[in-house]
């Protein structure tokens, strides 16, 4: 969490920054671009680095081996999948109606090469269990990243200096996970595990829920104007939040419950899930009382008050990726029971729901009609990724626990509709919204003694 904050605070200062700096049409552009850049980035990101973060975990001892024989393949790949990204540059930009894409995005495809390797070591890391590098090496990334950019934008160059800057800030943080990462020595030799058919079969699913988040702003390009394009930007890189922060949840339950799995402790396995999805319901449903209570307020503070319009998108969008990532997290857990192909399933169904609802609602409802279909693929999300854990497991989270989050979340999103007390201070209103949902959390008995004694027992280990 440490690390996805910081890699937070990163991209939001890169995004406000450049929100304000560029104006609503380039700010667009440059965030197209980078939706575009982050799907072909998954093909490198999510198939080897995935499968380190299982197989590294699962064989500790053996894991310069593993290094050895997937860095090679690992870096062949990236060079390959680069070369495919430069030379369907134009085609892209074609496709999407704006020459002008295809410039930026041939430089931004280096990045492919750099930040695939940034992710090679940060997952080798994860695999280790060396969970305190890997968040040095995050920190060094988001350190690196808009240093470069705004020092390339304040000398004059634009967009091509916001690209060239991303790439620069993947540099940095891949020398920092060369130089901090420590390998134990070989103990044991490495079996026979299906490494590679694993990999293959990740980036499928891994490219397709990057799909999800990106879907609507190629809709919204085709549709809209520049200007239009801008504004829905500023409110999905807000409404992004809960993706992020599920990353961090995501890293630590896939080696975990991996290792559990194979030493056959099936109950520390159902115990990880349970309290996972519990906290992880409870810290999503907070978020969405706050920013869908306050969202025109916070595109206004961070992007200015050209972005205001967006903040009946961000207000929906907000919901819908954060009810997207609750399923993410159970799909990660069924990718640590090897239930991959279900996930692929899962995907595969959303992507076409998507597709339709965004082709049917952006033409007759503009922008808001994305952010509507985004909301009712991510709805479907949660039903079929519960049904295959469920089947999986037989376990989510007690019911109980989910009816008093929600109640406790609706209650609050209510009072802060029907009495608009704070709307003046926002910093004031969050506060009180957030004071508000734990105290009625409190008060129905979901949150208790014991789970302030667990958070305490995380930061003193933290702090240790």
């Amino acid at each position: 969490m440490i690390s996805q904050g910081a890699f937070l605070v990163s991209g939001y200062a890169v995004n406000v920054g450049l929100a304000r700096l560029l104006g609503p049409a380039d700010f667009g552009t440059f965030g197209v671009v980078m939706s575009l850049l982050l799907v072909v980035q998954l093909f490198v990101i999510t198939g080897i680095p995935i499968a380190l973060q299982k197989y590294v975990a699962e064989n500790v001892d053996a894991s310069r081996l593993l290094l050895r024989k997937t860095l090679p393949w690992h870096l062949i790949y990236s060079f390959a999948v680069f070369g495919l990204c430069y030379a369907a540059a134009p085609l892209v930009a074609k496709l999407l109606k704006d020459q002008s894409l295809a410039f930026y995005l041939q430089i931004a495809s280096f990045d492919i090469i750099f930040y695939g390797l940034y992710k090679y070591y940060l997952s080798m890391q994860n695999g280790l269990h060396q969970f305190g590098r890997q968040t040095m090496t995050g920190i060094a990334y988001a350190a690196a990243k808009p240093l470069a950019i705004f020092v390339l934008i304040y000398l004059g160059y634009g967009i091509t200096g916001a690209v060239v800057g991303n790439m620069i800030g993947s540099i940095g943080g891949l020398l920092a996970g060369v130089l901090i990462i420590r390998f134990p020595e070989i103990k044991s030799k490495l079996g026979d595990i299906p490494f590679f058919r694993f990999a293959f079969t990740n980036v499928f699913y891994f490219v397709g829920l990057q799909l999800l988040f990106s879907i609507d702003i190629w809709f919204v390009k085709y549709y809209q104007s520049d200007a239009v394009v801008g504004q829905y930007i500023s409110a999905s890189s807000m409404a992004k939040i809960p993706y992020f922060l599920s990353l961090a949840v995501s890293s630590a339950l896939l080696p975990t419950i991996s290792r559990a799995s194979k030493e056959n402790d099936e109950k520390r396995v159902q115990d990880i899930v349970r309290i996972a999805m519990r906290y992880w319901l409870m810290l999503l449903a907070a978020l969405i009382v706050v920013v869908s209570s306050t969202s025109t307020s916070i595109v206004v503070l961070f992007f200015g008050a050209a972005y205001a319009q967006a903040g009946a998108i961000l207000a929906v969008l907000f919901a819908a990726i954060a009810f997207l990532t609750f399923a993410a997290v159970m799909n990660t857990i069924l990718i640590s029971r090897g239930q991959l192909p279900a996930c692929l399933k899962v995907v595969g169904s959303l992507i076409i729901l998507d597709v339709l609802a965004n082709a049917w609602l952006v033409p007759r409802f503009g922008s808001i009609g994305a952010a509507y279909a985004t909301l009712a693929a991510s709805c479907m999300a949660i039903v079929l990724s519960s049904y295959f854990l469920l089947r999986e497991m037989r376990v989510i989270m007690p019911v109980v626990s989910a009816v008093r989050t929600v109640v406790a979340g609706a209650a609050v999103l209510a009072a802060a509709f029907y009495f608009p007390v704070f709307d003046s201070y926002l910093i004031l209103k969050c506060g009180a919204l957030l004071l508000g949902f734990v105290a009625i959390l409190f008060l129905l008995k979901e949150l208790n003694v014991a789970d302030i004694k667990r958070l305490r027992a995380v930061v003193v280990q933290t702090n240790d």
